[in-house]
């Protein structure tokens, strides 16, 4: 942006970075650094924009760390992708004598999901399950999408509550495991669960049944799917769903009404006709 000669503003990291100098200023000007809720809230501040380190330094030079401060550096070492080093602050915080909450079990299945490392998933889930803790929604949603990426659909099911308890998120991870591993008409069946539950579909909701569909060759479904998410739930279509589009007319081999969609999609273009391009549609 500097060398494009482009302003930084409020909205942008460095410009948030900017007010949030000012703002960590004015807290050491009236004495209030050495305030927990205030070090944990610009541990926070910094990791989400974009600084890091800063958020480390401050963390690293804490006398006591409880909780909520090992919550904020394991969230803004999430934030930043580092799921590692999530992991690694979850094991020096249980060494450290400190108590897990529901937060820092779901932070942690969050990361070993996207890591797919079952092991450690399973070891993190029971450690939950022994501090009470494996039914809260949080952590069951978070151990729900780490089976279902490990691939383990078994464990996944034998956690999943109860229909009338699972909240949208928990029906949005069922759909998009089924998807994932090729269960495609299980699927279509969770998504028609949900709406006679009552429960309105959200953009995740679409981008896993659309991904499902496109996977597993139903066109027509995915196109039908695709019209109904704005006509019928509100949920105006994103990148995401446009992508799964691309990918569904290009893996059935439609490419004239792939390419009259990326023309027409109501969406920025260039990112979608990359993908279509990048999956040898094109």
């Amino acid at each position: 942006m500097r060398e494009e000669g482009i302003k930084a503003d409020y909205m942008t990291p460095d410009g948030l970075l900017k007010h949030g100098l000012a703002i960590h200023a004015h807290i050491v000007l009236i004495g209030f650094e050495s305030n927990s809720y205030m070090q944990n809230s610009l541990i926070t501040m910094y990791a989400k924009c974009g600084d890091l380190q800063s958020s480390e330094c401050i963390f690293d030079g804490l006398l006591n760390k409880n909780t909520i401060s090992w919550n904020a550096i394991i969230a803004a070492n999430a934030h930043h992708g580092l799921e590692e080093e999530v992991l690694k602050c979850i094991v020096k915080m249980k060494n450290a004598g400190i108590d897990l909450d529901q937060f820092s079990f779901s932070e942690g299945l969050a990361a070993i999901a996207k890591l797919a490392v079952l092991e450690e998933g399973q070891q993190l889930y029971c450690l939950a399950a022994k501090h009470g803790l494996d039914l809260d929604p949080f952590v069951t949603n978070a151990a729900m999408d780490m089976y279902g990426k490990c691939a383990e659909m078994d464990d996944m099911l034998r956690i999943l509550p109860q229909p009338l308890n699972r909240s949208r998120l928990s029906w949005n991870i069922l759909i998009s495991a089924f998807a994932r591993h090729g269960y495609f008409q299980n699927a279509r069946e969770t998504f028609n669960e949900t709406l006679e539950m009552g429960l309105k579909p959200d953009h995740v909701t679409f981008v896993s049944l659309l991904s499902a569909c496109s996977h597993g060759g139903l066109v027509d479904e995915g196109l039908t799917y695709y019209a109904a998410m704005s006509k019928e739930f509100n949920v105006p279509p994103g990148i995401k769903h446009c992508v799964c589009i691309i990918d569904l007319l290009g893996r059935s081999e439609r490419l004239i009404e792939a390419e009259t969609f990326i023309n027409e999609m109501p969406v920025l273009r260039q990112a979608s006709f990359n993908s279509y391009c990048n999956n040898g549609f094109a």
